[in-house]
C-alpha cells in the first residue's frame, strides 16, 4: 500500500489550532477563566492601558521590566483594555511562532511531516504543561519564539550563520533585552564564544562582519528606544531605573557566591522538571561525548555550546537574586528542542511505531495540562478571586457615583501588586510609584515615601487598600508609629491616609480574617 504523504502546511495548521485549544484551558488569560489571578499580569496590563494614554515607563511611573514588554501590553490593550483577551490573543502568537521554530527543526531530523508535526507539538505541549507557565502573561513566554529561534540557529548552524541570520538573531536579541534583560544569557554566551572563536582564527573579515551586523541589527530596535527617551528628555530614568534599581535592589537580598546559588537553582529546577531535565542531560551529554547519530564531529562543539548558553541562563537568572518558577522558561523552551533532538536519535525503521509513541505522550500531556488548569480554572469558585472581583466592581460603582458629583480622575492602589483595582475601575496609572512591588523598605525607600507623600498632600482623590505585602508588612513592623487600624477594620492602614482620607466602604476577604480591601475618599 502506497503510503499517504501529508502537507506540512495542513498539518501545521491543525497543530496550531489544537495548540489554540489547549491554551484555552491552560493559560488564565483565557477568555473562559473568570480572570487572570497574577498581579504581576495585572501590572502589565495596567502600564499597558497608561502606555496608550500618553504615559512613558520610568518616567512617568516605576515599573521593572522593560519598554518592549509595555510596548507589547499596550497592543494588548487596544485589543481590549476590560480583560485579558488582548494578552490571550498576544499568547497564542508566541507560542504558535515557537511552534514553527520547533517544525524547522524537527525537519531537519524526520523526512515524515507527520512525525515533524507530531514531535514540534510534543515539545510545544511541554512548554506549556510546563509549571513555568502557570497562570499566563509572563515575560518569559512573550519571549519564547525569540529563545527558541537562537536555540534552533545554535543546534542547525553553531557558529556557521550568515550575515542576515547573524542581523535576525542580534534582532531578537535586543528584543528579549528590552523585555527583560535577565533574558540574554544565552546570547552573551552566543556572542562572547563566536568573538572569541573569530579572534583565535584570525579571521579579521570575519570579525568585523560580525560586529558590524551584530551591531546592525541590535540597533533595530534598540535605537529607536533610546532615541525617544533621549528626546523625551528621560533617558536617565531609563538607565537608572531599568538597570540600576533591579539590579541592585534585589540582588542585595542575598550576596552569596553565584555559582554556589546558580547550583542552588539548577538542582531544583531539574526536580521539579524531571523527565525533561533527564532528556536535555542525556541528549547534552550523548551528543556531546559521542557525536550524535550524524557521526559529525561538528555536533560535539554545536551542543557543547548549548550547554554553556543554558549555563549562561542561569547566570543571569540569578543576577536578581530571586528565581521564582515562570523564571525558568527559556530553559524549558531549550528543553523542548533538545526533545527533538532526542526524538530524532530515536528514529526507527518502523516510523508508524515512533509516531504511536508520540500521540500517546501528546495525548497525556494534553489531558494532564488541561486538567491541571481547570482544577483551578474556568469556573473556579477559589475564595480570593471572588473577592478580588466583588471588591473591584463594587468599589467601581461607588467611584463612579462619586465622579458624577466630583469631576475626580485618579484612583491609587496601595499594599501589594496591582490586584485588579485598576483594571476593576478602568484607570490609569494616576502617580509614578502606583504599587508595592518586592521591594523592602529598605531596598527602595522612594516607593513608601512618595506613596506617603500622595497621601499627605491630597494628590489622589481615591485610595484603595489591598491585602499588604510582606514589603509593607515589615515596614510596618519596624515603622509601628507610620500605621494604624481604623474602627471595624482588620488590616493596617498608613496613618497618614487615615489622617487625610475618609473610609467609605470595605470588603473583607474570604481568605483570610485579616485581609481586607478599604476605600478611602479624600477629604475635603
Amino acid at each position: 500500500m502506497e503510503r499517504v504523504k501529508f502537507k506540512t502546511n495542513s498539518l501545521t495548521i491543525m497543530g496550531a489550532l489544537l495548540l489554540i485549544v489547549v491554551l484555552l484551558f491552560k493559560t488564565e488569560s483565557s477568555p473562559i477563566w473568570q480572570t487572570n489571578t497574577w498581579v504581576d499580569t495585572k501590572a502589565m496590563l495596567t502600564v499597558g492601558r497608561s502606555v496608550l494614554s500618553g504615559e512613558l515607563p520610568f518616567r512617568d511611573f516605576f515599573e521593572q521590566r522593560g519598554p518592549v514588554l509595555y510596548g507589547i501590553y499596550a497592543i494588548a490593550a487596544t485589543i481590549s483594555s476590560k480583560n485579558f483577551l488582548g494578552v490571550f490573543i498576544i499568547e497564542v502568537i508566541a507560542m504558535v511562532a515557537t511552534f514553527y521554530v520547533f517544525i524547522l527543526l524537527a525537519k531537519v531530523f524526520f523526512r515524515n511531516n507527520l512525525l515533524v508535526v507530531e514531535s514540534a507539538f510534543l515539545a510545544e505541549c511541554i512548554v506549556i504543561s510546563s509549571t513555568s507557565m502557570q497562570q499566563g502573561g509572563s515575560p518569559e513566554e512573550l519571549v519564547a519564539p525569540a529563545i527558541a529561534y537562537a536555540g534552533y540557529v545554535v543546534i542547525r548552524y553553531g557558529l556557521n550563520i550568515n550575515r542576515y541570520q547573524l542581523i535576525i538573531l542580534s534582532a531578537l536579541f535586543s528584543v528579549v533585552f528590552w523585555v527583560k534583560y535577565s533574558l540574554i544569557g544565552i546570547w552573551v554566551i552566543y556572542y562572547l564564544v563566536y568573538f572569541a572563536m573569530k579572534i583565535f582564527k584570525r579571521d579579521r573579515r570575519g570579525l568585523c562582519d560580525f560586529l558590524i551586523f551584530s551591531v546592525l541589527g541590535f540597533s533595530l530596535i534598540t535605537l529607536p528606544i533610546v532615541l525617544a527617551y533621549i528626546h523625551s528628555g528621560s533617558l536617565h530614568y531609563l538607565i537608572s531605573e531599568y538597570f540600576v534599581t533591579n539590579i541592585t535592589g534585589y540582588a542585595s537580598e542575598d550576596s552569596g557566591n553565584m555559582w554556589k546559588r546558580i547550583l542552588g537553582t539548577i538542582i531544583p529546577n531539574v526536580k521539579r522538571h524531571f523527565i525533561l531535565g533527564t532528556v536535555i542531560i542525556c541528549t547534552l551529554m550523548y551528543k556531546i561525548l559521542f557525536h550524535g547519530y550524524t557521526d559529525d564531529k561538528r555536533d560535539r562543539l554545536k551542543y557543547g555550546l548549548l550547554f554553556v548558553m543554558i549555563l549562561g541562563q542561569y547566570f543571569f537568572m540569578n543576577i536578581g537574586g530571586r528565581t521564582y518558577d515562570y523564571y525558568f522558561m527559556p530553559i524549558i523552551v531549550i528543553g523542548g528542542l533538545l526533545t527533538i533532538v532526542a526524538t530524532g536519535l530515536l528514529r526507527v525503521k518502523n516510523e508508524k511505531r515512533l509516531a504511536g509513541l508520540m500521540i500517546s505522550g501528546l495525548g497525556l500531556l494534553v489531558i494532564g495540562s488541561a486538567v491541571s488548569a481547570w482544577r483551578v480554572g474556568p469556573y473556579s469558585t477559589a475564595e480570593y478571586i471572588q473577592t478580588n472581583i466583588k471588591a473591584g466592581q463594587r468599589f467601581n460603582k461607588l467611584i463612579n457615583q462619586l465622579e458624577k458629583e466630583k469631576s475626580s480622575t485618579n484612583t491609587l492602589q496601595f499594599g501589594g501588586i496591582d490586584n485588579g483595582m485598576y483594571l476593576a475601575t478602568g484607570k490609569i496609572i494616576p502617580q509614578k510609584y502606583f504599587n508595592n512591588p518586592n521591594f523592602s523598605y529598605e531596598q527602595n525607600p522612594k516607593i513608601l515615601d512618595s506613596q506617603f507623600g500622595y497621601f499627605k498632600n491630597k494628590q489622589v482623590e481615591f485610595v484603595i487598600t489591598t491585602p499588604l505585602n510582606d514589603e509593607v508588612l515589615d515596614y510596618y513592623l519596624k515603622h509601628r508609629n507610620k500605621a494604624v487600624k481604623l474602627k471595624g477594620c482588620a488590616t493596617l492602614v498608613p496613618k497618614v491616609l487615615a489622617d487625610n482620607y475618609t473610609l467609605i466602604d470595605k470588603v473583607a476577604s474570604t481568605n483570610s480574617k485579616d485581609e481586607e480591601f478599604l476605600l478611602f475618599h479624600r477629604k475635603s
